[in-house]
């Protein structure tokens, strides 16, 4: 499917999805997994269903409004065919800023951040989609001062 919304092609990335459907296929969903006060806490992308998400959201909006000026997020591996607004919201989803965002909502100030994809990437779009999701998570790091693991 990357294949054909990278080029464009998003007619034919629908008619893959659903053949995988219709043989039943499915597709490994990534999560993040992170550590807070010694529990282990898993978000996936536009995941909605944590009890603390309205938390989660007031937190990286707080982290947007600080790191409007030092970071822009690179739209241009957002496969979509979407409006650029759209783009930069699906970024904002990801579960490594979910996952990130409920870590410093919990942490105290300097405490290490253990956090963990439960994927290999082996596809080139993917692994620049996830540097744009860490190199956010970096930043954030610098900002609030924090060790990120």
């Amino acid at each position: 499917m990357l294949i054909y919304t990278g080029v464009g092609e998003f007619d034919k990335a629908t008619q893959s999805r659903q053949l995988m459907r219709q043989r039943g296929l499915t597709k490994i969903p990534g999560e993040t997994t992170v550590e807070v006060n010694n529990k282990v806490f898993t978000f996936y992308v536009n995941d909605v269903s944590h009890p603390d998400l309205h938390k989660i959201k007031a937190k990286w909006a707080e982290l947007q409004a600080k790191l409007h000026m030092q970071y822009k997020p690179d739209i241009s591996w957002v496969l979509k065919d979407i409006s650029e607004a759209d783009k930069i919201l699906s970024l904002c989803h990801h579960s490594e800023r979910l996952a990130l965002c409920y870590a410093l909502i919990n942490s105290k100030p300097g405490e290490a951040i253990y956090m963990t994809k439960n994927l290999r990437v082996s596809c080139v779009v993917c692994t620049l989609l996830l540097q744009c999701c860490w190199v956010w998570c970096s930043v954030v790091a610098g900002l609030v001062e924090l060790l990120l693991l």
